[in-house]
């Protein structure tokens, strides 16, 4: 597809924000097999077993001590995360589902209808009866209190009582990961949108011209990363005002902790949003969340400071870095070595575990979208999947060039 919903790609990953961590989300044990034809249990960034071989399927990651699972009838239903993880919501099984971002999750059921329920299963909003007579076409997760809906066509937000404070009638979105966000118009003949910079009461703080100025990633402390005039990359402060012009660099990864990964004539460095690099542009791949930074050069990875140092050897594998969502992922990540996961410390020593990780379960959805809310007397199987992706593409609420909920995988 050609926009990217923020998948716990969740897509991509996790974020830096201005709000504190707790206030977004908290993710505390990811799935995890042992072996291939094994069964899913849950461990935590510090190598720490929740519970083993509970599960036939992947669960999602557990967020707010809550999960999700998909049946065989491939439906999802919801889990409490315990060392006996108990089914939750009467065991109701959904058509598809968000996390637990906020105090509430959306969902699909059968019927079509997107409802947000709480931590019991119970509904606490009803979409269709706040908006009567409405096309309720997708809703996401909520953060900083606030979630994005589409309604009719067009984008807006609510808040934890269901009150619309951002009015649908945008053509796309960015959700509050900060106190504030971006929200679009259609693109003209030219290509280029309207973008309007709006507070979580709903206030419109400014407008521009994506001709002028095109953000590329969320506002971070009042900072983001931009385009100017199409052309060259930069960083802009909440007024529009350009703090630092990156001449030949490009802009590689979100802003996390004030500093993103840049380009540089097909190498990569860290950069500050003062426009301060802190390690030159000289590896051939980079990844960084904040406070972990590593760097391939002649195929080899490693663990670096935020001035470029190497620390230790050369990594075994493929580092995984975690963003700040993550209960631990400023002094621990995975490394991915001959199929296998392991956990390493900030120092670059690996952790001895109780259990081997042949798979990770990194799922985690955003979103939930009335692709499947078809009427009750459609058949879903009726419906061809290219179908339902068209329907995807024609229905996308927001695209992130850069930005991701819990791993970047465009470093991969």
């Amino acid at each position: 597809m050609k926009h990217q919903h923020l998948l716990l790609a969740l897509a991509a990953l996790l974020l830096s924000a201005c709000a504190s961590k707790n206030s977004l989300m908290s993710i505390d044990y990811f799935g995890f097999k042992e072996k291939e034809d094994g069964r899913w249990g849950l461990i935590n960034l510090r190598g720490e077993v929740l519970c083993e071989s509970e599960f036939k399927n992947e669960p999602s990651y557990v967020v707010n001590d809550r999960l999700y699972v998909g049946t065989s009838e491939g439906k999802y239903q919801f889990y409490e995360a315990s060392e006996n993880p108990q089914v939750i919501g009467d065991g109701i099984k959904y058509e598809q589902v968000g996390l637990f971002t906020g105090k509430y999750a959306p969902v699909l059921k059968k019927d079509g209808s997107i409802k947000y329920i709480d931590k019991n299963g119970d509904v606490a909003i009803d979409l269709q009866k706040k908006f009567p007579n409405k096309n309720i076409e997708i809703a996401f997760n909520f953060y900083n209190d606030r979630a994005l809906i589409k309604v009719d066509g067009k984008c807006g937000a609510i808040d934890t009582d269901g009150k619309l404070v951002v009015p649908c009638k945008y053509a796309h979105a960015a959700a509050f990961y900060d106190d504030i966000a971006v929200f679009y118009e259609e693109e003209d003949e030219n290509g280029n949108m309207k973008w309007y910079l709006i507070n979580r009461d709903g206030k419109v703080l400014l407008t521009r011209s994506t001709e002028t100025i095109r953000p590329i990633s969320f506002f971070r402390d009042g900072v983001c990363l931009a385009i100017i005039n199409n052309d060259k990359h930069a960083i802009i402060d909440d007024k529009c005002k350009i703090l630092h012009k990156l001449g030949d660099k490009h802009v590689y990864s979100r802003i996390a902790n004030g500093m993103f990964i840049f380009e540089e004539d097909g190498s990569y460095g860290l950069m500050n949003t003062k426009g301060e690099v802190l390690i030159k542009a000289k590896y051939d791949n980079m990844d960084f969340n904040g406070h972990l930074v590593v760097g391939n050069i002649d195929d080899e990875w490693y663990l670096l400071d935020l001035n470029g140092k190497k620390i230790g050897d050369a990594l075994d594998g493929r580092p995984l870095l975690l963003s700040e969502f993550v209960d631990g992922y400023d002094s621990f990540f995975f490394v991915n070595k001959d199929d296998h996961y392991f956990i390493y410390d900030a120092d670059g020593n690996e952790l001895s575990l109780d259990v081997d990780i042949e798979e990770l379960g990194l799922s985690g959805r955003d979103y939930v979208e009335a692709a499947y809310g078809l009427p009750e007397e459609v058949e879903e199987d009726a419906v061809e999947q290219e179908e339902l992706e068209e329907y995807a593409d024609s229905t996308a609420v927001y695209e992130e060039p850069v930005d991701s909920v819990l791993i970047d995988d465009s470093y991969e």
